[in-house]
């Protein structure tokens, strides 16, 4: 069974439509690409597929229990910080030891101070323990 089952979707703004007829389907284990010029209906599209936009008419089916999410193009006003950072900060605990294990990697690198070092080496051994190299690796 497919995750989600697009039939017929239109949608206009006022003027010519920007989907029209659109069907398809997505099956598990697809990988998809989307490409488009500039105001071709991409992010409409995805908008609609997330749920954030009505469509004119068609029907959109997904399989039970999925969820659809939509990262945005555009970064909110709101957020501060390198994207390792915004990144980690979604991570409860292992998030926390990630940046602080990159901010002392940055100090020690600049003077190898000895309370550095056993801080780094603290930290290093926290990141072991909770598996954090994995999901270092996965920022």
């Amino acid at each position: 069974m497919a995750l989600v089952t697009v039939k017929n979707v239109s949608l206009a703004f006022g003027g010519p439509p920007v989907l029209d007829e659109v069907s398809f389907q997505i099956d598990k284990g697809e990988r998809l690409c989307l490409l488009g010029r500039n105001g071709s209906g991409k992010s409409t599209l995805l908008k609609v597929l997330a749920g954030e936009l009505d469509t004119d008419g068609g029907e959109i089916v997904g399989m039970s229990g999925i969820r659809i999410a939509r990262l945005s193009q555009d970064v909110a006003v709101d957020v501060h910080g390198s994207v390792f950072e915004v990144i980690t900060a979604g991570l409860p605990n292992v998030g926390a030891l990630l940046q602080r294990f990159h901010r002392l990697s940055h100090i020690v690198a600049e003077s190898s101070a000895e309370p550095d070092l056993q801080a780094l080496q603290r930290v290093q051994h926290e990141l072991d323990v909770a598996d954090g190299w994995n999901i270092h690796n996965r920022v």
